[in-house]
């Protein structure tokens, strides 16, 4: 609906800054409802298409864009070789021609990513340039990956997906 209305872009901000910052649950119609009015959309208007029983056009139009993205993404999951089965996906690569390339599906610890680049930079011959980002002898906080890490591992060894 919010499409229709040039209003995908700003649905989307919306739907994710209710989910992962204001800890709602988008699945609930009233979520929703407070997101379709907080886009200038008739609450009324909006409840009575998603509660309708066959579905509508709504329903309709959900089912044609996700098999098209289905299409899409499988696509290009062929053309690169990806298995992504998780959110977050992390590719992890020396540079955009290295064949050295490992995923990491869903969550991991912040060890764990480390872990991951130091392979591929130990394999690329760059473990000096990862060493020298890491503060001696101190264990990474969650979160602090990016913060450490050298230019040179920030730019050519982490694709996030």
């Amino acid at each position: 609906m919010a499409s229709d209305l040039g209003l995908a872009e700003r649905a989307n901000d919306l739907l994710f800054a209710r989910t992962y910052e204001q800890g709602g649950n988008v699945s609930l119609v009233d979520e929703l409802l407070d997101v379709a009015e907080a886009l200038g959309m008739q609450r009324g208007a909006v409840r009575r298409e998603l509660l309708r029983g066959d579905g509508g056009a709504l329903r309709a139009s959900v089912l044609e864009r996700d098999a098209a993205a289905k299409q899409r993404w499988a696509g290009l999951g062929r053309v690169v070789g990806l298995r992504i089965q998780a959110v977050p996906h992390f590719i992890i690569a020396a540079g955009p021609a290295s064949r050295t390339k490992y995923a990491l599906n869903g969550a991991h610890q912040t060890s764990d990513l480390l872990g991951a680049m130091e392979r591929v930079a130990a394999e690329e011959s760059l473990a000096g340039a990862i060493a020298a980002s890491r503060p001696a002898g101190a264990a990474l906080p969650y979160g602090g990956l990016m913060a450490h890490a050298s230019p040179l591992t920030a730019s050519h060894a982490l694709a996030t997906c």
